[in-house]
């Protein structure tokens, strides 16, 4: 029942010219009214063993929004890239859920979903304290 159309976009310009740092924001055309809200948290270590969710839009799900919970395993560094990632053991989702927050029972997100996948544990870019200074510069 919701729709907008997308007036702006911003992503990591890393993400542009490497392909790191999976995350944007979307400015839309519209006042979509109150449909609830996300606070967002620093991650560190003190996460480990915390049940997180996600929702999101599985591939496999013909556009049905769809949830996965699991338990935050580690937060550090990137296996390849330079930032931090928060992996959970747990959490499934298909491809096309991408993007989706990783979120606690207090709806702070702490990570967007950006890998795992099928039978897989997956996780996502962390907010640490660089995207969290970002956002509160950029956006609030």
């Amino acid at each position: 029942p919701y729709y907008a159309s997308v007036i702006s976009m911003s992503i990591a310009q890393s993400y542009a010219d490497e392909g790191k740092d999976d995350w944007a924001i979307l400015q839309v055309d519209r006042n979509l009214g109150f449909l609830g809200w996300f606070g967002k948290g620093t991650v560190s270590s003190a996460l480990i063993n915390r049940t997180m969710q996600t929702s999101g839009y599985d591939g496999d799900k013909d556009g049905e929004q769809w949830e996965s919970v699991g338990t935050v395993k580690r937060i550090g560094d990137n296996y390849d890239e330079d930032n931090v990632i928060m992996d959970l053991s747990g959490l499934v989702c298909e491809g096309g859920h991408s993007g989706g927050p990783i979120f606690d029972d207090d709806s702070i997100v702490w990570s967007n979903y950006t890998f795992g996948g099928g039978d897989y544990s997956g996780g996502g870019r962390a907010i640490d304290d660089w995207i969290y200074d970002m956002l509160q510069d950029a956006y609030l």
